[in-house]
């Protein structure tokens, strides 16, 4: 095989049997066998909005035990502002430099990561001075800026590229459909163990890549602001009208509008954690029956630091039905709790756990607003993804004097 430096595939037709070889052989995968075949599918719509992702089916000669038979490649999204968002945030690399750096130390279960490629940021000596500036920017202005990040982003030429294990036969789990306490109770204990492992470790000091909760908290509530109407305008759009946001959601968001940068700036305080930044169903894989129940996340592409009430509000006020919600919400927030304390974490009682998460999925609303036109996605998504977050949500949104919240 060529010792010349790899190129990073970006489309389906050049993931070659010989680039394969070499990546699996390179990484100790394969020792003498070839990839003599390559069959790629797609894993479907809906699956990685800013990415692409695909199922390669392998067939080796000679056939070798132990050798992976499929494997799940990511690649971004060639729709121009489902791309532009994700570079704009910095997606793609932050996952690649998840599953390089830290997935090995991670408690809840990953994919195992195979390889990965992406060509060097140049913009990298300049990202903190592009956060101080956003902090100096008049409140006026912060509002406009994404639409002018987004420009900057969409002349990006980075390549990027992320050969996963496929974990199939484990059950993706469904955004649309919910889960059951049992399962919900699963995930949240999984989350509990990554979140004892590395709360307040100095291990995340080391990563500059891997930011809080709200770098920019200024910024994210001057968007939010200037977002909220056509949050509104979207959600009477979709297929079949779900009409005007609900009672709730509109209090809410009035009391973000003026406790916004405080509400993040409490999240993004210590203590602080790992937090995945997209817990949600569709990046979950739960064991096939028959085996211990476990589950694993994929999807790490808005990995950060925060408190960990932050990944449970997210979690919970996204993946189980209202009615349910209500009764086993106590239940499942407690039992998270208790699996943080056998962990190790100390001086975090549940009452301040429960406040965090009552705040976190305030900022979840917060994050509907802002992703408002920022991906694109069919009607057909765009309805059934709101016709499940939206009562869930809304279920669950804390009630009362919401001052309360950060007293």
């Amino acid at each position: 095989m060529s010792s010349a430096p790899l190129e990073i595939p970006q489309q389906p037709q050049d993931l070659s049997a010989d680039w394969l070889t070499r990546v699996l052989r390179d990484g100790g995968v394969l020792d003498r066998a070839r990839v003599a075949e390559v069959r790629p599918e797609s894993c479907g719509e809906g699956q990685g909005l800013a990415s692409r992702v695909l199922r390669l089916h392998l067939r080796y000669e000679p056939p070798e035990p132990g050798a992976p038979r499929s494997l799940i490649v990511k690649l971004p999204s060639d729709v121009a502002t489902n791309r532009a968002t994700a570079e704009m945030v910095g997606a793609y690399e932050r996952e690649i430099r998840f599953y390089r750096e830290l997935a090995p130390e991670v408690e809840v279960g990953t994919p195992r990561h195979y390889y990965s490629s992406m060509d060097p940021n140049p913009r990298e000596q300049v990202a903190d001075r592009v956060e101080r500036l956003l902090e100096r920017t008049p409140t006026a202005l912060l509002a406009f800026l994404p639409g002018v990040f987004r420009w900057v982003a969409r002349r990006s030429k980075r390549r990027y590229l992320l050969l996963l294990e496929d974990l199939a036969p484990a059950r993706v789990g469904d955004q649309v459909a919910g889960c059951t306490t049992d399962e919900a109770a699963l995930a949240l204990r999984a989350l509990a163990a990554t979140h004892a492992r590395f709360w307040e470790s100095p291990r995340l000091q080391d990563l500059p890549w891997l930011a809080t909760s709200s770098a920019t908290p200024r910024f994210r509530q001057a968007v939010f602001r200037r977002k909220r109407r056509r949050f509104g305008e979207l959600y009477a759009e979709f297929e079949g009208d779900l009409g005007a946001l609900p009672e709730p959601m509109l209090a809410a968001a009035e009391w973000l509008d003026e406790n916004g940068i405080a509400v993040l700036e409490r999240l993004a305080s210590p203590p602080l954690t790992l937090l995945h930044g997209d817990y949600r169903l569709d990046n979950l894989f739960f064991a096939a029956s028959g085996d211990e129940p476990r589950v694993a996340a994929v999807d790490w592409a808005m990995v950060h630091r925060g408190r960990a009430a932050v990944d449970v509000g997210f979690f919970l006020g996204c993946s189980i039905e209202g009615e349910v919600a209500r009764e086993s919400e106590r239940a499942l927030l407690e039992g998270y709790h208790a699996a943080l304390v056998a962990g190790g974490v100390k001086d975090y009682d549940l009452e301040e756990c429960r406040r965090d998460c009552e705040l976190s999925k305030l900022v979840l609303l917060q994050s509907i607003v802002l992703s408002a036109g920022q991906l694109e996605v069919s009607d057909e998504q765009a309805s059934a993804l709101a016709r499940s977050f939206i009562p869930r949500l809304v279920a669950l949104l804390p009630e009362g004097n919401l001052d309360r919240l950060l007293a």
